[in-house]
């Protein structure tokens, strides 16, 4: 969100507010109904387009706003419902199949859930873990703005729902053909077991792991232009709302590209590309406390000894390998 007129605070507030919401939420919603005050009509009426556009229905904003996506499918059925409920209730209603969403429905949505839908996790995994080798790759960037000279932006725009299938095989080919011109093999993953075997050799010493932190400001004075900066978050998932105000923090800080993934779930997307990749990146990794220690059957440790050392040994593979690399705690971010 770009703080634009009235008290900083106060947009800022939301923001947090808004970032936080999805996780006080029992599971995701499978649709989310809107009454939007920047539509009017002369009677009450229900978007119902399957793939509604993004209308920029305001002015004045930085330029960045105007190419902003959020690919969240629409629900004709759920539409048509509603209106029908609206007329069994005496209200006259209808049903627009053409109206994209205005800035009051996807500028707030779009901060509650950035990722619309799960399309974008599966494409950074192929794209990073298929070409992020041999010094090469692609740095796939969610959620970053693209007025930067170093990123180019994409859009994924489906005419129906069951085209996402062709987007799935289209992304692959272009992975392939993108290995080609690289000159690397799109179908390995050479570095994904470094951090494997450092956390084994951890595991295997029976010592508690050590991931005490060090200064994140030495860490992020070494971006230049053109580097990108991974956030690594050890972390429970239910913290990742609340680090993207920080994500956002370190982009206007920096302006470099800054991704962000969990731990342990990055090892085996974005990791291939943090350690096989080009030497352009600077790593920061958010370490917390496990709590509890929960027993792994069949193995003398347990799981937050396991999340410890996939922690210490992915933190070890990069430095191995000469990869400016920081820690902090969770409890140290604001």
């Amino acid at each position: 969100m770009d703080w634009t007129w009235g008290p900083a605070e106060t947009w800022h507030a939301t923001q947090r507010f808004l970032e936080t919401l999805s996780s006080t939420l029992p599971s995701q919603p499978r649709a989310i109904l809107v009454i939007s005050g920047h539509w009017e009509e002369p009677a009450l009426t229900a978007g119902a387009a399957a793939n509604p556009e993004l209308i920029f229905d305001y002015s004045g904003f930085p330029a960045h706003t105007y190419e902003l996506t959020w690919p969240a499918p629409g629900d004709p059925a759920l539409a048509a419902r509603v209106s029908s409920l609206l007329q069994a209730a005496g209200l006259p209603s209808a049903t627009d199949t053409k109206r994209g969403y205005d800035h009051g429905v996807f500028v707030p949505l779009k901060v509650v859930f950035p990722e619309a839908n799960g399309f974008g996790l599966w494409l950074e995994q192929l794209l990073a873990e298929s070409t992020g080798k041999e010094g090469k790759g692609l740095v796939p960037a969610p959620g970053e703005r693209p007025d930067y000279p170093d990123r180019q932006a994409q859009s994924v725009e489906l005419d129906d729902p069951y085209d996402l299938g062709a987007e799935f095989f289209r992304w692959e080919f272009a992975t392939a053909v993108a290995g080609a011109i690289l000159g690397i093999n799109p179908f390995d993953q050479p570095n994904v077991q470094e951090a494997k075997d450092r956390t084994g050799q951890i595991l295997s010493e029976g010592r508690n792991p050590e991931i005490e932190p060090s200064r994140p400001d030495q860490l992020l004075a070494q971006a230049r232009e053109g580097d990108y900066i991974a956030v690594q978050a050890f972390v429970d998932p239910a913290e990742e709302e609340r680090l993207r105000t920080f994500v956002e923090g370190l982009r206007e800080q920096t302006s470099c590209v800054v991704t962000f993934g969990l731990g342990p779930r990055y090892l085996h997307s974005t990791g291939q590309l943090h350690k096989g990749g080009a030497p352009i990146g600077c790593f920061l990794q958010i370490v917390d406390d496990t709590g509890d220690e929960l027993a792994i059957p069949g193995k003398d440790f347990g799981f937050g000894r396991l999340i410890k050392a996939q922690a210490a040994g992915d933190y070890a593979a990069l430095t191995e390998r000469g990869r400016p690399v920081a820690r902090v705690q969770l409890e140290e971010i604001q």
